[in-house]
């Protein structure tokens, strides 16, 4: 339903369509109504600030009403490629834009698939549905078309009302399943050809569009035209009407938002599983009037592509034999992710606020925008253990979106007192079928090849992950010298009102001559081992 909310080719569609027909009730002539509705649109763009979708959208529809208006030939995919090549003049960067890619692909769909199937399938309903009442039409029309004219007015007549009503109660009753029909292949299309760029940035496939569009796109169509005269006139009772509309509309949508059977959350795909999507989509398009053995198999390809990234049957994208450790930056919180030799993942921790000057805040949701794609860019559908240090926001409040988002296997807590973030991760935990396990204090668990506290003595460590983002009592001397680390991971919020890490522990960590690494300076930080070397390496060197 994104296309509901952002005012793009659905609106500026809508908008065009009425402003048209406006236009022909008052008796403008066409080439004047096409050149008054260009006029108007770009009015439009102005008042919606000129966002990119805005222009977009209004772009496409202006290059249709431009070749109308010039009486050249209306060819979808040329005139898709001609305004985005136009965009693209203008701006290059928006190629890489997701927004762009989106909107054109969408359309490109709509154009190079929904529209020949429509063809193929209910256009000769359309056309029979055409001045049905006229006989002589018939004998014009293919014969198909022609049979099912004779056998809807036969229908008609067995209706015990007069003839006018009964054709018209005809056409009233297919009139509106072939439409529907229509908007089922179009949003079916659209969704099949998103699924990609969908699995890609958002991590998600949803299939509740197909139901959603049936409602959602009627209501815009009137939500958009009668919004617009309301604004005009300040008509009182028209605007409560549109108040209402959109109203059901937001109601339609939270409704589908809730169905979570009707989506999959994704990792992200292999190459050269996309190329084979990409390839199929452009084969499926290309295939029709070409004979049907080539779109079976199109058809065979595309659908067991999509079926790739719902399942997505593939190992996680972890090195057999190294024990990894990531700090993720989530702002002034932690999340460690451990990826285990024998190829188990953990994760400790799944909490952060972002920093806005002196500001902390808990949106975004650290758990949904950083934890859960970092794991999906990893291929990681499922964890072996996600452990609780303690009961802080900054370290749990993104877990529940993790054990929403991942198969979890154990919980791991320790005697942490209840707070209302705590308990909904227990809460989450529980209802998803996640084994909770209370360690105390000595407990010695072995994961993956790991054992984790096999004695109470303090190690010589080659990496210390600093407690508590490096706050003035998290480490002392003592500590340290029993310690020894080479490298010292602190992770922490950039520029965070705390003061982490503070300048007394750094001091202590550069006398040990440890290296100092830190989330809100290097970004991301990775550490592995094979048991003999140690790999480093760190958002910030990446970018260099």
């Amino acid at each position: 339903t994104y296309h509901a909310l952002v005012v793009a080719g659905l609106h500026v569609g809508a908008l065009a369509w009425f402003f048209l027909l406006l236009l022909r009730i008052v008796r403008i002539p066409a080439g004047w109504g096409w050149l008054a509705t260009l006029v108007f649109l770009a009015g439009f763009v102005l008042l919606c600030g000129s966002r990119l979708p805005t222009v977009r959208a209004t772009c496409l529809v202006g290059a249709y009403m431009l070749c109308r208006l010039l009486y050249r030939q209306r060819r979808a995919l040329n005139i898709i490629a001609a305004t985005a090549l136009g965009m693209l003049v203008v701006d290059p960067g928006d190629l890489f834009d997701v927004s762009f890619q989106l909107s054109f692909l969408s359309v490109a769909v709509i154009a190079a698939v929904a529209v020949p199937i429509i063809e193929q399938t209910l256009e000769p309903y359309r056309l029979a549905l055409v001045d049905l009442p006229n006989r002589d039409r018939d004998m014009h029309l293919p014969p198909k078309v022609a049979q099912t004219r004779i056998e809807w007015r036969m229908a008609a007549g067995r209706l015990p009302f007069a003839p006018r009503v009964s054709m018209a109660i005809v056409c009233g009753a297919i009139r509106p399943l072939v439409a529907a029909g229509e908007l089922i292949i179009v949003s079916a299309s659209v969704q099949l050809g998103l699924a990609l760029p969908m699995a890609v940035y958002f991590h998600r496939i949803s299939w509740s569009g197909l139901s959603a569009n049936l409602l959602v796109v009627p209501l815009i169509g009137l939500i958009v035209p009668l919004g617009f005269v309301a604004i005009l006139t300040g008509w009182g009772m028209l605007g409560k009407a549109v108040s209402a509309l959109v109203t059901a509309m937001i109601a339609v949508a939270e409704w589908h938002a809730r169905l979570s059977w009707l989506e999959a959350r994704v990792p992200l795909p292999p190459v050269w599983l996309g190329i084979a999507f990409a390839g199929a989509l452009a084969f499926f398009a290309w295939s029709f009037g070409k004979r049907r053995i080539f779109q079976a198999a199109a058809v065979w390809v595309l659908f067991a592509s999509v079926a790739g990234l719902v399942l997505h049957p593939f190992a996680p994208r972890l090195e057999p034999g190294k024990l990894e450790i990531t700090a993720l930056d989530v702002g002034q919180g932690e999340a460690l992710f451990l990826a285990l030799p024998q190829g188990q993942a953990m994760l400790v921790d799944g909490g952060g606020l972002a920093t806005f000057g002196n500001v902390t805040t808990r949106l975004p949701d650290i758990g949904e925008e950083v934890v859960s794609p970092y794991l999906w860019s990893r291929s990681v559908r499922s964890l072996d253990v996600v452990a609780v240090s303690h009961a802080h926001y900054d370290h749990v409040g993104g877990l529940p979106a993790v054990l929403e988002n991942f198969r979890v296997r154990e919980l791991w807590i320790g005697n942490n007192p209840s707070t209302p973030d705590y308990e909904r991760v227990l809460e989450t935990a529980r209802r998803r079928g996640t084994q909770v396990v209370r360690l105390t204090r000595g407990d010695a668990r072995s994961v993956g090849g790991v054992t984790l506290a096999d004695d109470g003595l303090l190690p010589h460590a080659d990496v210390l992950k600093v407690p508590h983002h490096g706050s003035k009592t998290s480490s002392n001397d003592f500590f340290l010298a029993q310690t020894t680390p080479w490298f010292a991971l602190i992770s922490a919020g950039y520029d965070n009102p705390y003061g982490h890490p503070h300048p007394d522990v750094l001091s202590r960590l550069s006398e040990r001559r440890a290296y100092v690494l830190r989330t809100d300076r290097d970004g991301q930080v990775t550490v592995s081992t094979d048991g003999h070397r140690l790999f480093l390496e760190t958002y910030e060197w990446n970018r260099r």
